[in-house]
């Protein structure tokens, strides 16, 4: 590579740090920084990949000071860097950090980027703060012509983690209108709620009423739920049936 010219650039050095990370091999990261050095700067995407291994090690301290260093080389951070920096944050409980953080990331959302957008919603449910998530919602409806299954099943999530059903099923009712799919990842998520707040005839009503009349196939995870309700229920007749039809889910994907 050097023969070649390759090592003026960060390229082959970002590949080999991702490698790294994929494989667990995060030890091996300082020596590939420092060869990096010697031979060229970093990109954004460098600092982004040691922002990951950070990540992966809980190691804030070494976060801050790539952020600083970042800085210092006059390179842009981007909506990537400041998701990683506010994932950090929250798993440390600096929730103001991580509030300041998620703000400057959402300075650098544009349509051209759209998947940051459920990013950010689930980073602000994270913080608790529900009106910002109605807001960048918001803004999404209204910068996409139509929204995706993983869109709304972002925000139904984040509605239930919450603790806001009623908005997720009025969410579902909104998903149900506009998507064609038939994707049972999407009611799973409201039908694991009811089961989780113990409430099995409300999960009955909503798997028969708004799943199986409406045409949507049971996953094998739509069964597990209710199998793993009925166990709580002691209603073993049911538990037995709803394993048997997990089964033959199974079954037929081989």
């Amino acid at each position: 590579m050097s023969e070649c010219g390759f090592l003026k650039y960060p390229l082959p050095f970002n590949h080999m740090m991702s490698l790294y990370i994929s494989n667990g091999q995060l030890q091996k990261l300082p020596g590939i920084l420092q060869e990096l050095k010697k031979n060229t700067s970093p990109d954004i995407v460098t600092y982004n990949l040691w922002l990951i291994a950070c990540n992966s090690q809980n190691d804030i301290i070494t976060a801050e000071k790539i952020i600083l260093e970042l800085k210092k080389r006059k390179v842009d951070p981007d909506w990537v860097t400041f998701s990683l920096l506010t994932s950090l944050y929250l798993k440390n409980s600096r929730h103001k950090d991580a509030s300041l953080s998620v703000k400057e990331m959402e300075k650098r959302v544009s349509k051209k980027v759209r998947v940051a957008y459920s990013s950010i919603i689930s980073l602000y449910t994270s913080l608790g703060k529900k009106e910002y998530v109605d807001r960048i919602w918001k803004k999404m409806k209204s910068t996409f012509r139509k929204l995706n299954d993983a869109e709304y099943n972002c925000m139904i999530s984040s509605m239930i983690k919450l603790n806001e059903l009623k908005e997720a099923e009025n969410i579902y009712t909104e998903w149900e209108s506009v998507s064609i799919t038939g994707d049972s990842r999407v009611p799973n998520l409201i039908l694991a709620a009811y089961i989780n707040k113990n409430e099995m005839k409300m999960a009955e009503n909503f798997f028969e009423k708004r799943m199986v009349e409406k045409g949507i196939v049971p996953s094998y995870t739509s069964w597990e739920l209710l199998t793993y309700g009925y166990v709580h229920e002691k209603e073993m007749d049911k538990v037995l049936e709803c394993f048997k039809k997990a089964i033959g889910v199974l079954n037929k994907c081989w």
